[in-house]
């Protein structure tokens, strides 16, 4: 008589479920997805306080008996088929591999789309490829969830981080001409309208490559958030009839300038050098551009310029 068989297969999956259950956090959401064939085992919901607001993550949940860590601390996932990958590109939303390790009982994890885009030779011309995990990174960690977090911010701001980087790098002579201009002025005069909106279209420009270049340091404290200014603005100088004052400004303009530099440098070695084949697939100009010596030129400028502001 023949009954249903329960793999071994079958067992080592319900146990990186389980695994994956325990270590999330309770207030998120986890949702299966029926059909995991294609490369997504379930859709996971962060909720912001007691409001859920559509921050959405894909999952796709690996096992391995044991791993191998090399010295460095890293370790090698083959076999994930280079389809599934390029699936994993073209989805809307971040993708974490979780890999559940037996032996160990954690589930370490890793940003799939960043390592599909470091990979994409890989994806042009072979039929599967691999995935570096680092021991460092499990879900039983303490900074796990913020970890997480950080690489949803990282991959939600990937459909805007190519347009504003672009403008960023044409623009940096403009950017520093409006550093200087406003670093020193009085304390007390108001900021014009046309200084207010040319400061805001800068934040959000670089706010979006900040976010796309960040891994476990974040530049959010640098780059302001305007309403926020006018806000505090507001309360420092009790003014209700000026949106801004140059002396907030100016003090903003000072946090910003210390990380200014540093993100064009993280974001063009994004661009030339760590997803360069991505990148000239998606955007040759961009990725082009990033590589002549112009666009290293204008940075190299652009922070001695700003050292000198003392």
């Amino acid at each position: 008589m023949e009954y249903p068989k329960r793999t071994s297969q079958h067992v080592k999956e319900s146990r990186s479920f389980k695994a994956l259950n325990a270590g999330l956090p309770n207030e998120w959401i986890l949702r299966y997805v029926t059909e995991r064939d294609y490369g997504l085992d379930c859709i996971i919901e962060i909720p912001l306080g007691e409001q859920v607001v559509g921050w959405l993550f894909g999952a796709q949940v690996k096992s391995t008996a044991k791993m191998n860590w090399r010295e460095d601390g890293t370790g090698i996932l083959t076999g994930i088929k280079c389809s599934t990958a390029n699936y994993w590109l073209g989805l809307p939303f971040p993708i974490i591999l979780f890999l559940y390790v037996e032996t160990e009982n954690k589930i370490f994890l890793a940003n799939a789309r960043q390592q599909c885009r470091r990979r994409y030779d890989d994806l042009l011309c072979q039929a599967t490829t691999s995935f570096r995990f680092t021991r460092r990174i499990d879900l039983g960690d303490d900074d796990a969830a913020d970890l997480i977090a950080i690489i949803m911010f990282k991959e939600q701001s990937f459909d805007r981080f190519a347009s504003a980087l672009q403008s960023l790098l044409v623009s940096v002579e403009t950017h520093v001409d409006f550093i200087e201009r406003h670093w020193e002025r009085d304390f007390f005069l108001e900021v014009s309208f046309e200084a207010l909106v040319f400061f805001s279209a800068f934040c959000d420009s670089l706010s979006a490559v900040a976010d796309f270049v960040a891994l476990k340091q974040t530049f959010k404290s640098s780059v302001p958030r305007i309403e926020m200014l006018i806000k505090q603005d507001q309360s420092d100088f009790q003014h209700s009839s000026w949106l801004l004052h140059e002396g907030t400004l100016a003090r903003s303009l000072r946090l910003l300038a210390k990380e200014y530099v540093e993100i064009l440098r993280l974001a063009r070695k994004n661009v030339a050098e760590e997803e360069f084949s991505f990148w000239l697939a998606r955007d040759s100009l961009l990725a082009n551009y990033c590589t002549r010596s112009e666009s290293q030129d204008a940075i190299d400028l652009a922070c001695k310029r700003i050292e000198s502001l003392g």
